[in-house]
């Protein structure tokens, strides 16, 4: 291979085979994948498996071809239509239902394809050196990373401080300190799954600073590290599927020349035009990255209510009843069922703003923004209304709801904090820097809300004797960026599933949690008073709790998840 280093002596890397362990093997038979078709330009089939964590090491277990998606690679010749690749992955599961459903998995596959490969893929015709490491990517034969954040920088992308320093035939890649460490992507060596690595360090070429750059770099192989390259495995996240996130240092290591992946060694004139040009398909990211939460919301609503009409308690005679009989359970299961519903129907409206070759890449970046802070905010608060509402059950990620809970809160952070990036979305946007594109249901109670708060905040903006830089801006308008923003998204996900024919309750009952968020606006503008929003409330209810079964059966997740609170024979087993 182009950049395969020497190998580190002394490393040691277990090969031990697991098959033969008999808690492996129980929990690969519950291991959560799916299977993803459609009629697209190419057809592909992604087998997406669980990565589990044992005590021992991170097992990876990938079917055969899993990642067989060298046929569309061979298709398009490596050409410019590789950067809209991981578009279309993310638009097969969306159109056919159904995304990745392990969140662990699917940073994965974020990471691999959409950063690694899209960064990578459009060097391969300048640069037929290249082309090899791809095809060995799209095979999946090695998992690939992208590292930028660092442990004393975070999103301060500018000022990261690992550099490469060029010498006569290549770079040294050197970490100068602890907190210039980069942090999160998943570098710790895999029994038969070498890693390689986007990695964003600053260009040094005599004493100067040429600015931040991208470099190949070979992290891993069967034998551990590589030389000079060191990974510190994180302890596990509370609750959340099993990645083996870490730091990560490099010691001088060496680079080859054709490491660089960089437009110039000249130090260029806007820095951070420059950084966009490399950094772009995180944008992208912060979209698809929210397209697992969907899912996770549809599992959360399905064990959620399942488990409410299964579970059955002592009414005052002799007679058990459910206890989804209870308005207290009702309300969050439906909720749930309706947000699963409208926030699926909304994800072929982002999928085709994203792909839209029109579409300011601005108001992409910030469509998926709003998608992103919508979907996970929602997740999370209903997440953690039905697994309260489950019990004791609710508690444990053997059930599912409190680690996909634990899940979302890390998506919310990935590929762009979300309240940073509501922050600098929502400045632009009322700087009229830009827009977004507008709900196709301009007249719903949704839609208006949301106009109406760009407008309410617009006119504070106007009225801060220096615009965006007075001091009172971080006051009066910062700390409803975000809450501004999902407002826009409650706009579009309504107006999306009414144009998608869901069902009017659960169009109802979406309408009125979305309104939870701001409720003083719909009393002043609306007269949706709380006597009014309870009548509405109970009206909606009592006509979709008839159709629960059928909107979980809609949703279509029971074969894609093995829970022991899924029915009286499965907790047997248990």
């Amino acid at each position: 291979m182009i950049l395969r280093q020497r190998r580190q002596k002394g490393s040691q890397h277990s090969n031990a085979r697991v098959q033969n362990d008999p808690n492996i093997a129980k929990m690969t038979a519950q291991l959560r994948g799916i299977y993803i078709d459609c009629q697209y330009p190419v057809q592909l089939k992604l087998k997406l498996i669980s990565v589990l964590w044992s005590p021992s090491e991170l097992v990876s277990s990938w079917i055969s071809n899993c990642m067989s998606i060298r046929y569309f690679a061979l298709r398009l010749k490596y050409s410019r239509k590789m950067n809209a690749f991981y578009s279309h992955i993310v638009a097969l599961g969306c159109l056919s239902g159904h995304g990745p459903v392990d969140i662990g998995m699917a940073n994965i596959l974020a990471c691999h394809v959409n950063l690694f490969l899209g960064t990578l893929s459009p060097h391969a015709q300048r640069s037929p050196h290249l082309r090899p490491i791809i095809e060995r990517a799209l095979k999946g034969e090695f998992f690939g990373n992208f590292l930028l954040s660092e442990v004393g920088h975070g999103l301060d992308i500018v000022n990261i401080e690992t550099t490469a320093t060029k010498v006569k035939d290549g770079f040294m890649l050197n970490t100068p300190h602890p907190r210039a460490a980069k942090i999160m992507p998943p570098t710790t060596p895999v029994a038969g799954f070498p890693k390689m690595a986007i990695v964003i360090a600053r260009l040094i070429v005599d004493d100067e600073d040429r600015g931040i750059h991208p470099f190949l770099v070979h992290t891993s192989d069967d034998n551990g590290m590589c030389a000079g390259i060191t990974s510190m495995r994180l302890p596990s996240r509370v609750g959340s599927s099993p990645l083996d996130f870490a730091i990560t240092t490099f010691n001088q290591v060496y680079l080859p020349s054709v490491a660089f992946l960089g437009v110039s060694f000249d130090k260029p004139h806007d820095l951070r035009l420059l950084l966009h040009q490399y950094l772009w398909r995180i944008g992208l990211g912060t979209a698809l990255i929210a397209f697992p939460a969907v899912n996770a919301l549809g599992l959360v609503a399905t064990i959620g209510g399942d488990y409410s009409c299964r579970r059955h308690v002592q009414g005052k005679g002799r007679e058990e009843i459910p206890i989804i009989s209870f308005r207290t359970q009702q309300l969050p299961i439906l909720q749930a069922v309706a947000a699963a519903h409208i926030l699926r129907a909304w994800q072929p409206a982002i999928i085709e703003v994203i792909m839209d070759r029109n579409q300011d890449s601005r108001a992409k970046h910030g469509m998926g923004v709003v998608f992103k802070a919508t979907v996970a905010r929602t997740v999370v608060v209903l997440a953690g209304k039905v697994g309260e509402r489950m019990g004791a059950q609710g508690l444990f990620p053997h059930n599912l709801i409190s680690q996909l809970e634990e899940d979302i809160r890390g998506v919310a952070i990935a590929e762009g904090d979300i309240l940073v990036l509501s922050i600098r979305l929502f400045s632009e946007l009322l700087l009229n820097r830009y827009s977004l594109p507008q709900p196709t249901r301009s007249r719903s109670l949704l839609s208006r809300h949301s106009a109406s708060i760009f407008a309410e905040y617009s006119s504070v903006l106007k009225s801060l004797p220096m615009g965006h830089q007075d001091p009172k801006y971080n006051n009066l308008i910062l700390p409803h960026s975000e809450t501004a923003l999902i407002s826009v998204g409650h706009a579009h996900a309504h107006s999306a599933a009414l144009d998608a024919g869901v069902p009017q309750p659960l169009l109802e009952i979406f309408e009125l949690f979305a309104m939870h968020q701001d409720e003083a606006w719909y009393v002043e503008h609306a007269g949706m008073t709380k006597a009014r929003r309870h009548e509405l409330e109970d009206r909606a209810v009592q006509a979709a709790l008839p159709h629960l079964k059928d909107y979980l059966d809609a949703l279509d997740f029971r074969k894609y998840y093995h829970v022991p609170i899924q029915s009286d024979q499965a907790w047997d087993t248990w």
